[in-house]
Parts: structure tokens; sequence; C-alpha cells
């Protein structure tokens, strides 16, 4: 785990999973198939799926 501290305060907001080369590459390899299709959302509908 990775414990992800608050910079103010050094107090612990999160941990997170910690990931190998194996899962970091199928992670990054789904972005890039997901992208084109993000590249196709208008800006305006990018920032309404996002808040």
């Amino acid at each position: 785990m990775l414990t992800v501290l608050n910079p103010a305060t050094e107090q612990p907001i999160a941990e997170l999973e910690q990931a190998g080369t194996e899962e970091t590459d199928a992670v990054v390899a789904r972005a890039r198939g997901a992208f084109p299709g993000w590249r196709a959302v208008a800006p305006a509908d990018r920032a309404r799926l996002l808040r």
C-alpha cells in the first residue's frame, strides 16, 4: 500500500494499491485504446462528465 499524505498536515488522506509492471502495462494499453473515443467527445461534454 502507498499512503498519501496531506502536505499541510502530514496526516494520511488515502491509501492506494501499488501496481506491478504487468498491471501498469495493461492499464496503459486500455487507456490508449479508450483515448480515440474520449478525444471525439466535445470539450463541454467532457467537462460535464468530469463534474
